[in-house]
């Protein structure tokens, strides 16, 4: 029985189909459609997201606002502290402003769209109630870390007389 082995194998060695077929063969080649099929499915299977330029959190370090004639400005008459978030096509923002003696716990949140320069808020909640359900349409734009919007503005992104003025740097 060792000799026919030993033939069988010798046979097989010196035959390249046979050899290829050897358990030790067979074993080199699963092994490496294994690692082949495993390069295709890390590399295939990433999830390839596209980052906004806005995404990510920002801190205000300018504001000029107007509301019913009174000014708000930062640094000024108003000192205090807000931060703006945005992730995915989500937007947030807190903070707390004092403004004389009238301080406002500020909070905002909704979701966004951003085409070039064009900006626009769907505010789903507000510090003020009656913001909830409205659309804002303004101007922003990104100069390396510093994020300028500017609103309320007309169709072709140009603001209005009185427009609010926000600055913010990114954190």
């Amino acid at each position: 029985m060792v000799k026919i082995r030993a033939i069988a194998i010798d046979f097989a060695s010196s035959n390249p189909y046979l050899a290829l077929t050897t358990k030790t063969n067979i074993l080199m080649r699963t092994t490496a459609w294994l690692f082949i099929l495993l390069a295709f499915c890390i590399t295939g299977c990433k999830k390839q997201t596209v980052q906004s330029p806005v995404d990510g959190a920002w801190k205000l370090v300018y504001m000029k606002g107007i509301t019913d004639s009174v000014i708000f400005e930062l640094p000024g008459n108003t000192t205090g502290s807000v931060t703006k978030m945005w992730n995915g096509n989500h937007f947030s923002v807190v903070g707390k402003l004092t403004s004389d003696s009238l301080v406002i716990n500020h909070y905002v949140g909704g979701t966004f769209s951003l085409d070039g320069e064009k900006y626009q808020e769907n505010v789903e909640f507000h510090t003020f109630p009656e913001n909830n359900g409205t659309i804002k349409n303004m101007k922003l734009v990104i100069k390396n870390d510093t994020l300028i919007q500017i609103w309320p503005v007309n169709e072709n992104g140009d603001p209005a007389e009185n427009s609010n003025i926000e600055k913010y740097i990114r954190y």
